[in-house]
């Protein structure tokens, strides 16, 4: 493996990092607001537009259909796998908010990534299928925008019956129908122009000001959507294709596996340190974050190694 490229797959293992820091706030202020706010929300954009870079880039006949398929799966087996902390959190109170949860806001807190991909996914592929190109992006960008009115404007639009009725049937606007078409539109049209260095620290400069702006006036319901955030997004992505030699996918499958057993290793950290009594283990948040971080990546790490074993012994077997 090469480690000197700095490139999507590289770019995919630290953000999976930066998710993990904004799940236990491992800093003081006002290192974990640059970090987990400004740094840390260009994470899951950034999954998102990889995704509709890498779908879009040569669309192969059922290549779209086969990526939905792949991540109703895994949010089949997260969903199973996190059943033990639901019952645990008291989120099976109720079917209707268990269908809320299946369907808008994620069976566990990380897991609303998977809905709001597949249905971002079926928007996006609609739109491309039957809507002119305009129109398209039109759509994605007004739902953008409404969906700026749920999260970190929300405070402005809070007591809209409008806002409110979406907030009888969903937690958070960042979801599938307002969050992710457009990030996923953006990354499917990912390679077709670059800014210049000057206008991309321009836009860092627009993007982390609005962000401390949202925070210090105490605008937001939620902080994950922000007017700059799909261009600094969309600029960062463009700047690692740029160097962006070949595939890593070891980095990106482990990026996977933090992102979906990092919440399990939290629990586990948080018990051993409960049951052996060296408390700090929990108290003190960065070691946590170390902790939770080597856990998800051993346990992935194990997880491809036994992946890569059981592949190479059924290539044997055909043989």
């Amino acid at each position: 493996m090469i480690w000197h490229y700095f490139g999507i797959d590289t770019a995919r293992f630290i953000a999976s990092l930066f998710v993990v820091m904004i799940h236990i706030d491992p800093f003081i202020e006002p290192l974990n607001f640059v970090m987990t706010r400004i740094f840390g929300r260009l994470a899951v954009p950034f999954f998102m537009m990889t995704t509709g870079y890498f779908l879009y880039r040569r669309e192969p006949e059922g290549r779209w259909l086969k990526t939905v398929l792949h991540l109703l799966k895994l949010y089949a087996f997260a969903t199973l796998l996190y059943f033990p902390l639901m019952i645990y959190s008291g989120q099976l109170s109720s079917p209707g908010m268990f269908l809320q949860d299946l369907f808008w806001n994620g069976t566990f807190y990380h897991l609303w990534y998977f809905p709001a991909m597949i249905i971002g996914l079926v928007i996006v592929e609609g739109l491309r299928r039957y809507a002119p190109e305009k129109l398209a992006w039109f759509v994605v960008i007004l739902l953008y925008l409404i969906g700026l009115g749920g999260d970190s404007y929300g405070q402005w639009f809070i007591s809209t019956s409008f806002y409110a009725g979406l907030g009888s049937w969903m937690a958070y606007t960042r979801n599938g129908l307002f969050f992710a078409p457009l990030m996923i539109m953006l990354g499917a049209h990912a390679s077709k122009c670059c800014l210049k260095p000057l206008g991309m620290l321009l836009l860092f400069g627009l993007y982390s000001g609005e962000m401390t702006l949202i925070h210090q006036n105490g605008w937001a319901v939620h902080d994950a959507m922000t007017l700059f955030l799909p261009l600094m997004s969309l600029a960062l992505f463009q700047w690692l294709l740029k160097q962006s030699s070949k595939r890593h996918l070891l980095l990106a499958n482990l990026s996977m596996w933090i992102y979906l057993l990092h919440p399990w290793l939290i629990v586990i950290v948080r018990g051993m340190a409960s049951l052996s009594g060296l408390l700090i283990l929990k108290e003190n948040a960065l070691i946590l974050y170390l902790l939770t971080v080597v856990g998800s990546l051993g346990a992935g790490w194990l997880i491809e190694r036994g992946r890569r074993i059981d592949g190479q012994k059924q290539k044997l077997d055909r043989n």
